[in-house]
């Protein structure tokens, strides 16, 4: 494709996630709504990836929105959980879990990716193991 050239397909794509969001009934002109637009129009691996779940529940999609845009629905910026230009295996809401912190790791429906192992998660209590086999595992 030319650069600047206008993609119709991507733009469809965009519309339809855009859509599926706004059915949601979102507060309109807050940060987290214009970071979700943005990274609708930015992000096509999470964009399809939202547009292929669309059946699932509001609250799931609301986490998966805030895990990739870093704010909550009432506009507080918490950091994002979810790499940008995602290129490899596709994890899911409920709870997708590795071995390895290479692979992803996601914690109540917060993705791990690139954060350092000492960084306390969302819903993890402070001395819980993030990264290695789990603690009765036989090494």
């Amino acid at each position: 494709m030319r650069p600047n050239s206008f993609d119709q397909e991507d733009y469809d794509e965009c519309e339809m996630a855009i859509k599926i969001f706004e059915a949601m009934e979102v507060q309109k002109n807050t940060g987290f709504y214009w970071a979700c637009i943005q990274a609708f129009k930015d992000e096509r691996f999470w964009r399809k990836y939202f547009i292929d779940r669309a059946e699932y529940s509001d609250d799931d999609k609301l986490q998966f929105l805030q895990a990739l845009t870093g704010y909550t629905p009432d506009g507080e910026y918490v950091g994002k959980r979810l790499v940008p230009n995602q290129t490899y295996g596709s994890p899911n809401f409920g709870g997708f879990t590795s071995g390895s912190p290479s692979s992803g790791q996601w914690n109540h429906g917060y993705q791990q990716w690139g954060t350092s192992p000492n960084v306390q998660h969302w819903g993890t209590p402070p001395n819980a193991q993030q990264w290695g086999p789990p603690p009765n595992a036989q090494q």
